[in-house]
């Protein structure tokens, strides 16, 4: 990734956007996401976008797809399997009732996101990434209240 050109970082989102799993939205399945969460690897609609950016850069950093210079670290944060990744992570115990759907009112989008990424409702304490980085650890954000503990 080092000094991946735009042209070259676009293309290998693209690329990326191809795979199956990722022609939806990690949160709540709507076709084509243009927007991504480089904090949790995933692809995002328009719709999910906004909830992680009103949850704030402490918990999730977001990123348009199209309209956005990336790092190659926030291109390394997506690869690893990105969406199918993500879903063994953070929805290892959701069933498939629990999931919203394209057409879910905006409070049950915020609180199905929140419960899968700020409360860990689904999480899997023993889930890694395909490149083995452990989610459970420092790397991840804290739970509401962690920080104060650690003080």
């Amino acid at each position: 990734f080092v000094g991946m050109t735009l042209p070259v970082a676009m293309q290998h989102l693209r690329r990326l956007l191809q795979e199956p799993a990722n022609k939806t939205c990690s949160d709540c399945g709507e076709r084509n996401p243009r927007f991504a969460s480089t904090t949790f690897g995933v692809f995002l609609c328009n719709q999910c976008f906004g909830v992680h950016r009103s949850l704030g850069t402490h918990i999730t950093k977001t990123r348009s797809v199209t309209l956005d210079n990336w790092t190659d670290e926030q291109l390394q944060a997506m690869d690893g399997g990105a969406n199918a990744a993500a879903a063994r992570i953070w929805e290892a115990t959701l069933a498939a009732r629990e999931r919203p759907g394209t057409d879910c009112s905006d409070m049950d989008r915020e609180t199905f996101i929140r419960n899968k990424y700020v409360r860990r409702k689904w999480f899997s304490e023993s889930g890694t990434t395909s490149n083995n980085v452990r989610l459970d650890d420092a790397s991840s954000p804290p739970l509401p209240g962690e920080r104060e503990r650690e003080r």
